[in-house]
């Protein structure tokens, strides 16, 4: 009894310090998008999980989290928001990219939102857990949406004057996602500490709303706080 006691105890904490490997790898996300997912989309294979799709220079995974939330990585090595490729011209327009990927949501949750009650979003470097750019695709939080519906955002940036899920945030309308980074960069300061700021989308009539806040301060550097990963608003 005494051994398989120990025995128990070893596997346990076997699995834990695995877990807290995999939980301390900054780089997995770059890893699955540069050696699974892209290969096997230029080979013309079958995509291995959790890779879903390969579109141009980004690739979308299923994440570990939620019930439907994908993420859309660049299959470049760009690190995050930080990153100045971002601020190039020829930069790849991942919010772009992660908004037509939305559609995947569907292959796990039906009814997932596919315009207004959706949002994307990107963490600081302060407030984030991966190295790779990523962003983040899931349902807004009902109250966040109840919010949004009746908010009218600027042509530019603007402080909102009330919080969304326990932040604020500046705000401004934008007509497409070409490249949100390049926006966020006309704040005062910003393009000065990009690693310090969260950018969030979210859909609105026929526009968009942008949502920047900063780490350290209102904003709290983690716009993925207004998505909701169980998704209430499907139902």
């Amino acid at each position: 009894m005494r051994r398989r006691v120990a025995l128990f105890a070893a596997l346990a904490l076997i699995a834990l310090v695995g877990v807290r490997a995999a939980q301390a790898d900054r780089m997995a996300l770059w890893r699955i998008v540069h050696d699974q997912c892209a290969p096997a989309a230029a080979n013309g294979a079958q995509l291995p999980p959790p890779c879903l799709d390969v579109e141009q220079r980004a690739a979308a995974i299923k994440d570990l989290h939620g019930v439907a939330q994908v993420l859309v990585i660049p299959t470049e090595r760009i690190t995050g928001i930080e990153d100045p490729r971002l601020l190039a011209a020829d930069a790849p327009e991942i919010f772009a990219a992660a908004w037509r990927e939305r559609i995947l949501l569907r292959k796990y949750l039906p009814d997932a939102p596919q315009g207004e009650g959706l949002a994307l979003a990107v963490n600081s470097a302060e407030e984030r857990s991966q190295d790779q750019l990523h962003v983040h695709v899931d349902c807004l939080k009902p109250e966040v949406a109840r919010q949004l519906s009746g908010f009218m955002a600027d042509a530019g940036w603007k402080p909102m004057g009330a919080a969304l899920a326990g932040h604020t945030y500046f705000a401004r309308a934008v007509p497409d996602l070409a490249n949100p980074f390049r926006l966020l960069a006309e704040l005062p300061g910003a393009a000065d500490g990009m690693g310090e700021w969260t950018l969030a989308a979210v859909a609105q009539g026929d526009h968009f709303v942008l949502l920047a806040g900063r780490h350290g301060g209102p904003g709290g550097g983690h716009s993925e706080d207004i998505q909701d990963n169980a998704c209430a608003l499907a139902g």
